[in-house]
């Protein structure tokens, strides 16, 4: 049975050669991989707390300064590429800018942080912890401050969806998907009925409908 963090996405780069793959470090073991929405930076995370950028077009790669005490089980770009976000789960989440691989912001969170999101505008970024309470958080990009929180889910969460800069639905293993408001942290909306967990999901072309990855149980 795979751990309920082997969350990365799926990733389909094919101008990523054999060489540049060659360069990563072979004795460590990655645990998570994001791709940018540009498709021009890979972030590898490993198993050590190590986060790492590739570019598939020069085929470098640089280390991040800064090793997590613990794995960070997604990582998230910013929408513009420029930042990327390690929430880790040694309660910390750092921002890194990704042209100069320097870390721009440090702060804790409250419990070890299981999803990361920025905000379409990137000044907000939405965090996930661990139990016992499994609580998101909204923090200020630029100054670490938390704005608010909700910690009605029941389960792991899995994944954050923005819809704007004011609203994002937040799934979970508890199988009910909230609609957040980010300045608040209350829910506008909850979604009732589902049977299986929801792992990811995103926004169809035209914003009208959420399309869910869920997990069937096994008989």
């Amino acid at each position: 049975m795979s751990s309920p963090f082997d969350h990365s996405q799926l990733i389909d780069v094919p101008f990523v050669s054999w060489k540049s793959m060659s360069l990563f470090d072979t004795s460590r073991i990655a645990c998570t991989a994001f791709l940018s929405k540009d498709k021009s930076l890979l972030a590898v995370g490993y198993v050590d707390g190590l986060v790492r950028l590739v570019n598939p077009q020069t085929e470098t790669v640089q280390t991040l300064p800064h090793r997590h005490q613990d794995r960070c089980v997604t990582l998230t770009f910013s929408d513009n590429g420029d930042r990327l976000l390690s929430p880790s789960l040694d309660s910390t989440v750092r921002i890194w800018d990704t042209k100069t691989s320097q870390q721009l912001l440090k702060f804790n969170v409250f419990g070890a942080a299981c999803f990361g999101a920025f905000s379409p505008d990137g000044k907000t970024i939405a965090t996930g912890t661990m139990g016992p309470i499994f609580t998101t958080q909204f923090w200020n990009a630029e100054s670490g401050e938390c704005q608010a929180a909700f910690d009605k889910h029941k389960n792991l969460i899995y994944h954050y969806i923005f819809l704007d800069n004011e609203q994002v639905i937040s799934l979970a293993a508890d199988k009910t998907p909230y609609l957040l408001n980010v300045s608040t942290g209350k829910p506008i909306r909850v979604f009732v009925g589902h049977k299986n967990t929801i792992y990811s999901g995103n926004l169809s072309s035209d914003k009208t409908q959420l399309i869910y990855l869920i997990g069937k149980k096994r008989s």
